[in-house]
């Protein structure tokens, strides 16, 4: 009668899925349900790391280095005698793969002349269209901000901190909002253009 009785509570409980995960049912419940992170895949035999015949990505030494560092031996032996470094021959060469510890800020000036012609005609020089004020951020410097922003949402009270140690450039909030203020108004005709292409298409949000 007992073990009826028990076999029969076993049954309902294996036909019953309810857990914590998808009922009111509090974990202490969850006597016969396998958890959600745990693993199903059998136990590899395999050492962590690359597998034999795997290509790798090991960085590679470049043939054309940026700068070279030679260390030559003492100019002189202990016997007395000396030493020439174009005698030497090369022991091996070790690479280091490093950024700049701050880009170097270019400044480029650009000078807009005018001459008199012996006429008395007037003939003056064409500035480039983008270069408006006496003195402003280059497109380069400018669109890093504006992809720190947009693409990887950096907070604009922290643009100009990052900036400043990447390119030494000080750099206001005040400027950093004009300048993604400025990419906006470029921007926002294309952008209205593509979403009235897409509102128009045939097939949307399809993949």
């Amino acid at each position: 009668m007992l073990h009826e009785k028990v076999k029969d509570l076993e049954d309902k409980l294996s036909r019953n899925h309810k857990n914590s995960s998808n009922s009111s049912f509090p974990p202490s419940r969850d006597l016969h349900t396998v958890k959600k992170n745990q693993s199903l895949r059998n136990k590899s035999t395999r050492k962590p790391g690359g597998q034999p015949k795997h290509k790798g990505s090991t960085l590679q030494q470049s043939d054309f280095p940026t700068s070279i560092e030679s260390y030559y031996p003492p100019s002189t032996c202990q016997c007395g005698n000396t030493l020439n470094q174009e005698d030497a021959s090369l022991l091996c060469k070790r690479q280091v793969f490093d950024i700049p510890p701050v880009l170097e800020q270019i400044c480029t000036e650009h000078r807009l002349y005018e001459n008199r012609c012996s006429c008395g005609q007037l003939h003056k020089g064409s500035m480039p269209s983008n270069i408006k004020a006496p003195v402003q951020y280059g497109s380069h410097l400018r669109s890093l901000i504006v992809s720190l922003y947009v693409e990887h949402y950096i907070p604009l009270n922290r643009i100009g901190s990052l900036v400043e140690e990447i390119t030494s450039f000080k750099i206001g909030d005040g400027t950093i909002t004009n300048i993604l203020n400025k990419a906006q108004e470029v921007m926002t005709p294309l952008y209205e253009s593509l979403r009235e292409s897409i509102s128009k298409s045939s097939v949307v949000d399809s993949d």
